[in-house]
């Protein structure tokens, strides 16, 4: 009796305890760089995530790669078809596993940062990826998880290659980076039971 008291007191006083945490895709922002011709910088986004984190700390966010937003339509049809071949890769993944046990003690308006390392899988190729992240409370209770420093993906790790020199040759350019800087704000709110 005294073990099933304690372990209701838990669920009351610890609602974090054993919550999934499911991704606001409204509140939410997944940007990367591209660099062409050495010096011009461009940003851009994908409008379409999907992200949860389950009571055991299994953490998994899903990019819809057609999604992809440099506010230049025809660019996006090129990178959708050229570069990702969103037909045959719709989505990339990032899956990992976290330590919940400091994130539940976060007071409204705190923060703490965590190494998160896990597997990112793009374009049929799967590569380790470790980034810095900084987690808050907010005052709605969700959580707010954002890049502490931009995350360098190398395009060469994914076979991206020869869609990057594809899309210079196209446009004309003396060059475009493979490696690809990525920053995201994601903001996690409780799953309703």
């Amino acid at each position: 009796m005294k073990k099933l008291l304690f372990i209701v007191l838990l669920f009351c006083f610890n609602p974090l305890a054993l919550a999934d945490w499911t991704l606001d895709n409204e509140r939410s922002q997944l940007n990367f760089n591209s660099v062409k011709n050495e010096s011009i910088i461009e940003t851009h986004r994908f409008i379409t995530l999907q992200g949860s984190i389950a009571d055991e700390g299994n953490a998994k966010l899903r990019v819809e790669l057609s999604s992809v937003d440099t506010k230049i339509a025809l660019r996006d049809d090129r990178l959708r078809q050229i570069l990702f071949e969103t037909l045959k890769y719709p989505q990339a993944e990032f899956v990992a596993q976290i330590d919940k046990k400091p994130v539940e003690k976060l007071a409204v308006g705190d923060s703490m940062t965590q190494t998160v390392q896990g597997d990112l899988q793009l374009h049929g190729k799967t590569k380790s990826i470790t980034a810095s992240v900084k987690v808050t409370r907010l005052a709605d209770g969700a959580l707010e998880v954002t890049t502490e420093q931009p995350i360098l993906v190398n395009a060469d790790d994914f076979g991206l290659q020869p869609g990057i020199e594809k899309l210079r040759e196209m446009m004309g350019l003396k060059s475009i980076n493979t490696q690809v800087p990525v920053s995201f704000h994601l903001v996690f709110v409780e799953q309703a039971e």
